[in-house]
């Protein structure tokens, strides 16, 4: 729901991921976790042109690796009080 993307139903692979940026500390629940990884900032590439606007705001940046290119997110974009304030206005909604 965070990310736009439609509810999906909570099964045995998904984890919560805790993180944390400056003193503020969430979860975010993933449906999958495959592996996780440190990323050195200077490796950071901006977000590919031609992004929709929504995904674009909350992107951070891409990452080639070995494996495949790893998208960034801006969590300080996709935590912030706007997002997370239109968030709880949408959940506080009757359906």
């Amino acid at each position: 729901v965070l990310l736009g993307l439609p509810r999906s139903v909570v099964g045995d692979d998904a984890r919560i991921v805790v993180v944390e940026r400056g003193a503020r500390v969430a979860g975010v629940l993933v449906e999958r976790l495959l592996e996780l990884r440190t990323i050195d900032e200077s490796t950071l590439e901006p977000p590919p042109a031609g992004l929709p606007g929504e995904v674009a705001a909350i992107l951070r940046g891409i990452v080639a690796t070995p494996t495949g290119t790893v998208r960034i997110l801006d969590l300080d974009a996709l935590l912030g009080p706007e997002r997370l304030g239109a968030l709880a206005r949408e959940e506080s909604q009757p359906a």
